[in-house]
C-alpha cells in the first residue's frame, strides 16, 4: 500500500492532459467513482458522479485511507510519463558495506 505522502504527490501531479476523473477504493474497501478533485493539506475532496446511498456527491477524506487508484480514461504513454513512471527500472549500484 502507498504511504499517504505518496498518494498526496501524485494527485499534486496529476498529468494536465488525463481528465482529473477516476475510481477511488478505500482502505476500507468503498469504492468511489470521481470525476473532479481539490486538494487542501493532507485532504483530497472528491465529487462523485452520482450520490451515494446517503445522498453525498462530494467526499472528503484523508490520503491515509486511499488503497487504489483506477482510471477510466485510457492513458497515453506521455501521461504515464508525466505523472513519473518509467517503462524500465534504473538499475541501483549495491551499497558498499
Amino acid at each position: 500500500m502507498a504511504a499517504p505522502q505518496d498518494w498526496y504527490s501524485f494527485f499534486c501531479a496529476w498529468p494536465a492532459g488525463l481528465p482529473r476523473a477516476g475510481v477511488l477504493v478505500t482502505s476500507l474497501n468503498e469504492t468511489m467513482p470521481f470525476r473532479n478533485f481539490w486538494l487542501k493539506d493532507e485532504m483530497l475532496l472528491i465529487e462523485r458522479q452520482t450520490p451515494d446511498a446517503m445522498g453525498a456527491r462530494f467526499v472528503l477524506l484523508s490520503f491515509e485511507v486511499i488503497n487504489v487508484v483506477k482510471f477510466t480514461n485510457p492513458l497515453s504513454e506521455a501521461e504515464i510519463a508525466g505523472a513519473g513512471f518509467q517503462a524500465e527500472v534504473a538499475t541501483r549500484q549495491p551499497a558498499l558495506a
